[in-house]
């Protein structure tokens, strides 16, 4: 069977024992495939998105969907910004704050091409970039504050493959499709 870029056969999160790494169990909700997975920072939800354009926050010891919510178009990555709340950027380049107990809010709109997402507290981070015509096109980090609704940082150009950062929030991690890593504090980046 040949699948189309975005199906997969049963669409299922497997769960794997971390003692073994024996096969536990499935859950199962999605229609397309996963693009992103993390924990809330309890614990509590495992939170998965997909292509399907669902974000779906899971109860992982009772295996059991605990809520679904719609974004309109396909999931790229994820981002755990408190217990109950994550960034999710989309294929057209949105990025939507999602809370399980409100309707999703759409912060922007500009993040054409970008792929990847992380959080520092009030700040979400995209990057990533495409090629067309031999450039690259797109290719940037771009830093908005969710307060405030505004892009305060975009530069870079290059095409970024993967945002980290600190758990206290003080240094972002950027690697380039080049394979180079760039750490910086992320206050002196937002000019602080």
């Amino acid at each position: 069977m040949i699948l189309d870029q975005h199906q997969c056969l049963d669409c299922a999160i497997k769960i794997y024992s971390t003692v073994n790494f024996k096969f536990l169990d499935r859950l199962y909700g999605h229609t397309k495939a996963v693009t992103a997975l993390s924990f809330s920072d309890s614990g509590k939800y495992l939170i998965s998105s997909s292509y399907d354009g669902y974000v779906i926050f899971w109860d992982i010891f009772r295996k059991k969907e605990v809520k679904r919510i719609s974004i309109g178009s396909a999931a790229l990555d994820l981002s755990v910004l408190k217990e109950n709340a994550i960034s999710v950027l989309t294929e057209e380049g949105k990025i939507i704050s999602i809370n399980i107990n409100s309707e999703p809010e759409i912060i922007s709109s500009k993040s054409y091409n970008h792929s990847i997402i992380t959080t520092i507290g009030n700040y979400t981070i995209t990057g990533g970039g495409a090629f067309s015509h031999n450039r690259c096109r797109f290719c940037d980090l771009k830093i908005y504050d969710r307060q405030k609704n505004i892009l305060i940082f975009q530069g870079f150009n290059k095409r970024i493959t993967a945002l980290k950062t600190t758990p206290d929030g003080r240094l972002l991690s950027v690697s380039d499709e080049g394979g180079n890593i760039f750490i910086f504090d992320f206050a002196k980046v937002i000019g602080q």
